[in-house]
């Protein structure tokens, strides 16, 4: 008897029956893992995320060779002081709203994604790493 199961085994695996397939009410169908849009992720990082952003848009002028208003962005701390001291001012600028000078200074204003990275990066707590 044990010989016809050991030969039953052998046959079902050699066909493949073990080796490739689950049996049908073991077998789903496969979802791709769910993707995050650019600019929808949980969380942005100052170092990863959030610099670049500065350096393209705010850095000529509120960086390490000219901070102008003695308001920084290059390095995380001096960012973190003055956006967490004051974010309404800081949304306000950002968002180039008519109360307050729009920023960057002369420039379009920044693309959607940009503002809403900074926006949840400072709604999270300005997380540096």
């Amino acid at each position: 008897m044990k010989k016809i199961y050991k030969l039953a085994l052998l046959w079902l695996i050699l066909r493949g029956g073990l080796a490739c397939q689950m049996p049908p009410f073991i077998q789903m169908d496969l979802m791709p893992f769910p993707t995050v849009e650019p600019c929808r992720a949980p969380f942005w990082t100052y170092n990863r995320d959030i610099k670049p952003i500065f350096e393209t848009h705010c850095t000529r002028c509120h960086g390490e060779n000219s901070a102008a208003k003695g308001i920084r962005f290059d390095y995380y701390w001096a960012a973190k002081t003055f956006v967490g001291d004051d974010t309404t001012r800081f949304f306000c600028v950002i968002n180039h709203h008519a109360d307050c000078l729009p920023m960057p200074l002369g420039a379009p204003k920044m693309d959607a994604c940009a503002i809403q990275k900074l926006e949840t990066w400072v709604r999270r707590g300005l997380v540096e790493n």
